[in-house]
């Protein structure tokens, strides 16, 4: 694994102390919209621009984290579908 090291006077500056003081829980969203693997790419696309959101988990019948999903991803593959046609 390879780490980063930012100083303080660094490209954070002034900023990093409150990174370093603050938590993921502070700035994360509360309510996940995720999907499941079986959702086609139009509701995915629909549920993501509806919900104003970028990227979405996409999580199988337990619950358990299996990818993500994003806009940019599913229009490129409309793109590269509409390209084989």
């Amino acid at each position: 694994m390879q780490y980063i090291r930012i100083g303080l006077g660094g490209f954070l500056g002034a900023n990093a102390r409150y990174l370093v003081q603050q938590c993921v829980a502070e700035v994360m969203t509360g309510r996940v919209i995720s999907i499941t693997p079986e959702t086609s790419l139009q509701e995915a696309l629909q549920l993501l621009l509806t919900h104003r959101i970028k990227r979405s988990p996409v999580v199988n019948q337990a619950g358990q984290l299996v990818g993500l999903v994003g806009r940019g991803g599913i229009l490129q593959a409309l793109g590269q579908t509409i390209a084989r046609e």
